[in-house]
């Protein structure tokens, strides 16, 4: 068992994944199972009974929107890997074939590389597609700064620090944003992506780690 870590999101194939902030680079299989439509508890059950995956098992403690603990099954990156290796795209529904490909053939290096970027300060590669909407996040001006999606990525954090007392007001505050990132074209897949990525990085310390001996910069 791990004490509390943040997951870093990472937009691979118009999907988010995650990888655990942590001594190594874990893997949630869960994310993946969403992304993809797979039965989650036949896939756990298929990981916790392989011989070579089932050792490999760690469980991570992260917090939920309102900052309730919770556990979430995970694997080594590589390990992650092989398991998705061993699914064959005639298995999954069609509509999440590509995906399935888009993962298998990307995501290991996409995990690392983001994994490394926050141990390391070494610059993540991006997933997402040649001219697509969020690859410009990181131009200039980044689109996080377009005022529309500013407001909707602000809205976003409000709402989930808010109570689940409070539930009405957060999805009426959520249906806002999305409305607001919607009308510059901006999905709600996309704004959540954005969302996770200004959560993560505020719970990041200012000064990144330097980089270890031996790693040519």
């Amino acid at each position: 068992m791990h004490d509390a870590v943040s997951l870093i999101p990472v937009p691979v194939a118009r999907h988010t994944l995650y990888v655990a902030d942590a001594e190594t680079p874990l893997v949630p299989l869960r994310p993946i199972c969403a992304a993809l439509d797979l039965d989650w508890r036949s896939q756990q059950a298929k990981v916790r009974s392989h011989p070579s995956l089932s050792p490999c098992v760690v469980m991570i403690t992260t917090h939920d929107s309102i900052g309730r603990p919770q556990q979430m099954l995970s694997l080594p990156a590589d390990m992650a890997m092989g398991w998705l290796l061993m699914i064959h795209p005639d298995r999954v529904a069609r509509k999440a074939r590509a995906a399935l490909v888009a993962f298998q053939t990307s995501a290991f290096r996409l995990l690392y590389d983001a994994w490394q970027a926050a141990r390391f300060g070494i610059p993540p590669r991006s997933g997402r597609p040649a001219g697509d909407l969020l690859e410009r996040v990181e131009g200039r001006p980044p689109l996080s700064d377009h005022p529309a999606v500013a407001r909707a990525v602000a809205r976003c954090l409000r709402a989930g620090e808010r109570e689940a007392a409070l539930f009405r007001e957060t999805r009426a505050e959520r249906h806002v944003a999305r409305r607001e990132a919607a009308s510059v074209g901006l999905t709600a897949r996309e704004l959540r992506i954005l969302v996770d990525r200004e959560r993560w990085r505020r719970l990041r310390p200012q000064d990144q780690p330097a980089l270890p001996l031996g790693h040519d910069a």
